[in-house]
Parts: structure tokens; C-alpha cells; sequence
């Protein structure tokens, strides 16, 4: 009989170190995967504070036009301040494509690039629109627009 007792206890001690084993396990491969996320995102952010992109941003956000066509001889035909909105639309493309594939963690993206995305989109967001007409290009900044609704519908 205590043969039997000694047994089940060193069974039940069995299954709940293995229990805490798995657990354990799972709880190491969550923070690898949070960690991996936000390695993903760091070059990115680094990118962001860079000085050419935040001069590149910045000259951007002070355009004036009075509409499409203005704004294509002014910043278009220029090719430096065309390089410059190229330059930041690519940097937040990247963020949607690693978004889109759950590379990076959205509440990182949220916390450090909404006001940025936002500022962007709502000052050059029609402009793009009407270029992707006009050039036949609907592809240009749709990762910008998708992540600036993604963003607004999150806004807390």
C-alpha cells in the first residue's frame, strides 16, 4: 500500500514537471517571438530617425499647392523633392508589408509612427490618390494608406 501511495506521488510530481516544463517552454518561444518583432522593427525606427529621412519628411509636410497639376510641376518634375516623398513612402511601405505579414508587433508601429503616418497621409494622402490615376499607378502608397486606416481605427 505504500508502495502504491510512493508511486502516485512520484507520478503526480512527474506530470506537474512536465506541466511546468511545457509551460515554461511555451511562455520562452511568446518572448522570442515579441523580441524577433521587435529586432524586425528596429532598422525601420532607426530609418525613421534618421536625419536625411526627417529633413526628407519635414520639406514634405511644408509643400504648398494649389492642386494636382500644381503640385506635379512644382515636386514631380523636381526630381530631389520627388526623391524625397519616394523616400518616405518607401520607409512606411516597409512597415505595412511587415505588418501585413505579422513580422512586427502592431502597438509598436501604433505607439512610435501614428502621429508620423498620420501627418503624412493627411497632407499628401490626396495627391497620392490622384497620381495613381493620372499615372496609372495604384500601387503607389497604398501600403502608406493602409496602415494610416489600419492606425485610425485603432485610435484610443
Amino acid at each position: 500500500m505504500i508502495e502504491i501511495t510512493y508511486q502516485m506521488v512520484l507520478s503526480t510530481l512527474q506530470t506537474i514537471a512536465l506541466i511546468v516544463g511545457i509551460y515554461y517552454y511555451v511562455m520562452v518561444l511568446r518572448n522570442q517571438q515579441r523580441s524577433r518583432k521587435t529586432q524586425m522593427f528596429m532598422p525601420i525606427y532607426s530609418r525613421v530617425l534618421d536625419s536625411e529621412y526627417r529633413r526628407h519628411f519635414s520639406d514634405i509636410r511644408v509643400w504648398e499647392w494649389e492642386d494636382f497639376d500644381d503640385w506635379e510641376k512644382k515636386y514631380y518634375e523636381n526630381r530631389d523633392e520627388w526623391a524625397k516623398l519616394v523616400n518616405v513612402v518607401m520607409v512606411l511601405e516597409w512597415v505595412s508589408v511587415l505588418l501585413k505579414r505579422k513580422d512586427i508587433d502592431f502597438d509598436i508601429v501604433y505607439d512610435t509612427l501614428r502621429i508620423e503616418v498620420t501627418r503624412l497621409w493627411d497632407g499628401i494622402g490626396p495627391i497620392i490618390k490622384e497620381g495613381r490615376v493620372r499615372w496609372d499607378f495604384p500601387e503607389f502608397g497604398a501600403g502608406v494608406e493602409t496602415l494610416y486606416n489600419e492606425l485610425k481605427k485603432h485610435d484610443k
